[in-house]
């Protein structure tokens, strides 16, 4: 990944919270993904309520279009919190959104990395995923974000009041995870490349 563009785009974190009316101390948590199925949305939607009511001021966002938008639209009104959750659509600035979170979710029944992750280490916010696929790969357990099993609603309202409500905790993961990011740049996998054909070379 080219880290140097995600970093580019930072700077608009606070912009993205000023279009939505929030506060820097708003409770902010939120994901960028296609809206589809595998990306496990509902479960993070049928959270919401249990981590309302833990975190009475939290808001979620969700940047990302896909095929499963309106059916995503009606489950919040449904949920009865569709005050607190803002769907931003397909974003160009997707690292300046997740910049301004204050925990990044990502709660897909499948996955083979999850880039998204990756951009969110890079900018320090606290990761919460689902431990399937290649996600563990990127995301130590317990040292840049936590790792839940998938469609577990309960799971991830757990594991994100807590990063909510542990201030401390949240930010040690975020510096963790802006020191891990960069073993996925650009940079350093095309210097293991140049490796491996040195090695196969001699």
């Amino acid at each position: 990944m080219d880290l140097a563009a995600v970093l580019a785009e930072a700077p608009g974190g606070p912009g993205v919270r000023q279009a939505l009316a929030l506060s820097a101390d708003t409770p902010l948590i939120g994901t960028v993904a296609r809206l589809a199925p595998v990306k496990g949305l509902q479960h993070l939607i049928s959270a919401m309520p249990e981590i309302l009511r833990r975190c009475p001021h939290a808001h979620l966002v969700i940047a990302g279009d896909g095929d499963r938008r309106a059916d995503l639209e009606a489950m919040v009104r449904r949920t009865a919190v569709a005050e607190r959750v803002h769907f931003l659509g397909f974003r160009r600035d997707a690292a300046a959104v997740t910049a301004a979170l204050d925990v990044f979710v990502l709660p897909s029944l499948n996955e083979g990395q999850g880039r998204v992750l990756v951009t969110a280490m890079a900018l320090g916010v606290p990761v919460v995923a689902t431990n399937v696929g290649g996600v563990p790969e990127v995301v130590e357990d317990g040292r840049q974000g936590l790792l839940v099993p998938p469609a577990s609603p309960a799971a991830l309202a757990r594991a994100v009041t807590m990063l909510v409500k542990d201030p401390a905790l949240a930010a040690s993961l975020g510096r963790a995870g802006r020191a891990r990011a960069p073993l996925f740049s650009s940079e350093v996998m095309l210097k293991q490349h140049a490796e491996l054909y040195r090695g196969a070379l001699r």
